[in-house]
């Protein structure tokens, strides 16, 4: 599913704009690339080990993102934030896994406020907690496509949705959409959705959740209800 979503939004990208590459060995460079310009850029991390954040990670600066991992982990060292996206930006993650990431706002991995998210097949969310709503992903009136054999594991979070928190703000739609063979395992909130929270509350609001075949939810807790979704 995610490879025939990328191929379509990558022909219409190459039509129109002109990539910057920019090669990054550590999480500097990788930090001053995300605020980087308005031109779209993609970043590939060469750096022959994992990386690890000695700050919050920079809202993204430029309109789209694309971030290819090569396998390596990005680690937020229990201490720092993730990736800030908003305002019709886009930002696409491609073989790479996001662990021990932290924040007292939303969406300790990736904050996504009314813009668009893709992550590839493969990608791995890890022991990322957050004190707000969202323990990895928070996407609030945006889109977050998520591609085959993603997986979460061990995400906290004290408010809704251990992993994913779903939400719109205003008159507006929210949705997500799951790949098939995900996998969530052990994660936990305090609120409703230990895995995921799907907010449909109010008037005039679309909030949809799609799961793809085969999806597995294991060990999820909550101390509300909905140990799962």
């Amino acid at each position: 599913m995610y490879k025939k979503i990328l191929t379509v939004l990558m022909a219409a990208f190459l039509c129109a704009n002109t990539a910057v590459a920019v090669d990054v060995d550590n999480f500097s460079d990788l930090n001053n690339a995300v605020a980087g310009t308005d031109s779209p850029m993609i970043i590939n991390i060469i750096s022959g080990d994992d990386l690890t954040s000695t700050a919050n990670i920079n809202a993204q600066g430029g309109a789209v993102l694309t971030i290819n991992g090569n396998g390596y982990t990005l680690n937020g060292n229990n201490n720092y934030g993730g990736f800030n996206i908003s305002n019709g930006q886009t930002l696409t993650l491609e073989n790479i896994n996001l662990n021990s990431f932290k924040s007292n706002y939303s969406g300790a991995a990736i904050y996504n406020n009314t813009g668009s998210v893709i992550i590839g097949d493969n990608v791995s969310f890890t022991s990322n907690s957050i004190n707000a709503s969202g323990g990895t992903i928070y996407n609030v009136s945006g889109t977050l496509t998520i591609g085959d054999n993603v997986s979460f594991t061990s995400n906290f979070n004290y408010s809704y949705g251990g992993a994913i928190y779903n939400n719109v703000a205003g008159n507006s739609t929210s949705s997500v959409t799951i790949g098939d063979n995900a996998s969530f395992t052990s994660n936990s909130s305090y609120a409703p959705g230990g895995a995921i929270s799907n907010n449909v509350v109010g008037d005039n609001i679309t909030s949809s959740l799609t799961i793809g075949d085969n999806a597995s939810f294991t060990l999820n807790s909550s101390s509300a209800w909905g140990a799962a979704i």
